[in-house]
């Protein structure tokens, strides 16, 4: 479905079924594959003329993306906020950065 909508010059809904695929691997412990993802989503979207907020949104998303602090509930809201946007350019996104990656332990000597 992705690969139709990119073929049909729609890179905003194929950015769009990105986020839900982000979504399922970020829902099945699968982070390091949103990586790519969100690269991809940022010039999917990059080629549709999205205003400043969105582009923001979608930074943040690609940036914690690289981190690995996305959250299921934070692509959920990012998702609703984007179709939302699409309609409506003056829409803020008002949800806060992700959290950053949780700490990994150092072993003790």
């Amino acid at each position: 479905m992705r690969h139709g909508f990119i073929h049909q010059g729609n890179g905003y809904d194929a950015a769009m079924v990105s986020l839900d695929l982000a979504l399922l691997y970020l829902k099945a412990g699968r982070t390091a594959e949103v990586k790519p993802l969100a690269a991809e989503m940022h010039t999917l979207f990059g080629a549709q003329e999205i205003h400043r907020e969105a582009a923001a949104a979608l930074l943040l998303f690609q940036e914690a993306a690289e981190r690995e602090a996305l959250t299921a509930e934070w692509v959920e809201d990012l998702t609703a906020y984007l179709k939302r946007a699409r309609e409506n350019p003056e829409l803020r996104f008002l949800h806060r950065e992700p959290p950053s990656p949780p700490q990994r332990s150092q072993g003790l000597p």
